[in-house]
Parts: structure tokens; sequence; C-alpha cells
């Protein structure tokens, strides 16, 4: 898995991108999701891909890869809650079928130390 300094994940293995547990524990419970992309969508770096609602907040999420959407996630539209209960696995937003790499992307070290630093 590799993160940005906006707190998103993308694992490039599976060619997922999330929100990471450190921003859904900071959201709360998250009571709406609307993914703003649709598969084969071209997606770049710092596009938003998502709008999430919480009882606490409301928060855009960015894309830490450019490439073309495959699928989203459509449990999330019934099932918010599931990126409180699996941010870095079931709760994954987008899948793409091609991407570009991220060099500012962090790995799991980075950005813990990146996440510790920022408060």
């Amino acid at each position: 898995m590799l993160y940005s300094k906006t707190h998103e994940w993308f694992d490039k293995d599976a060619n997922r991108i999330g929100i990471t547990d450190h921003a859904q524990n900071a959201l709360g419970d998250l009571t709406y999701i609307e993914i703003l992309v649709e598969e084969g969508d071209e997606v770049s770096i710092g596009d938003e891909i998502a709008e999430i609602d919480s009882v606490k907040t409301s928060e855009v999420v960015y894309s830490p890869v450019s490439g073309i959407v495959a699928s989203v996630n459509e449990d999330l539209e019934d099932s918010p809650q599931l990126i409180n209960a699996s941010a870095e696995n079931e709760g994954w937003l987008v899948s793409f079928s091609s991407f570009d790499k991220n060099e500012d992307l962090m790995n799991s070290a980075a950005y813990e130390t990146y996440r510790q630093e920022e408060h």
C-alpha cells in the first residue's frame, strides 16, 4: 500500500484507492458517500473522486494516482459504514484498469511518520 499526504491509500496490487483508517477515524461514523467518477473516466492526480459525509463533517477524496477508472465500489452507496469497518480493504472507493505511478506517495513507514509529525 502507498499513501498520500491527504490520507488516501493506493493498493498497487489491486489497483484500488480509498481513504486511510486514520482518515475514517477522524471523520467518525459515515452517513453518506457519493463517488464522483464512473467506469471509463480518465482521472488525474488530485482530481476529486468522492465526497464523504459523516456525523461530524463532509470531506472530498482526491485521487492519489492518474489513470482510467475500471470500477467503483457500489456497495458503499447503501453501506457507507463499510469504510468505518474496513477502510483499507472492503471500503475501497475506485479501481483502475491502468494507472500512472505518483512519485509523491509514501510507504506505510513514511506515512506513519508523516501522520505523527502532522499533529
